[in-house]
């Protein structure tokens, strides 16, 4: 298996992670899915959700792949059933980056910060890790924030029980 086989196979992994999460988000009211907690940086499960899409639409399709983005707007996200087409959006990007990088994942890549103005030298495995574990970390934030309002989380680890 090569280097892009292998990373295909890892977001593979997270995107199953990924549909059991969704599909336990589904049970939630949809009052607790808006719910604001401001103890949690993005407010509601919702803005969670939508935010770590963007993360992926920026690192992956603004900057690693030079593309235009239309970020998601949390507000057009009215229920749960409207995340899973997001992600939708993001998986067809992430096919299009593992094309784009294919044999290429340590090549050097200058990134424009504009918001900081300044420049970041990376490469496209450092982006794919840092979007996957950005996921990951929000996904665990997800699971914090439904036990807050009462529910009992389900297992959505990669190796699951």
């Amino acid at each position: 298996m090569n280097t892009t086989d292998t990373l295909r196979h890892q977001y593979a992994l997270a995107v199953s992670a990924r549909a059991v999460l969704f599909n336990y988000c589904e049970d939630l009211s949809n009052e607790d899915f808006l719910h604001q907690i401001p103890s949690f940086g993005h407010g509601s499960i919702r803005h969670l959700l939508v935010h770590v899409a963007n993360v992926y639409q920026y690192w992956i399709g603004h900057n690693a792949l030079q593309e235009k983005q239309a970020f998601f707007k949390a507000d057009d996200v009215v229920t749960m059933l409207d995340v899973p087409p997001l992600y939708r959006q993001v998986d067809k990007l992430m096919d299009g980056f593992f094309t784009a990088f294919d044999g290429r994942w340590n090549d050097t890549l200058t990134i424009p910060i504009q918001s900081r103005q300044k420049e970041i030298v990376t490469t496209a495995l450092a982006i794919f890790t840092h979007v996957a574990t950005h996921e990951f970390h929000h996904k665990g934030q997800v699971l914090s924030m439904s036990r807050h309002l009462g529910y009992t989380p389900v297992d959505t680890d990669l190796i699951r029980f």
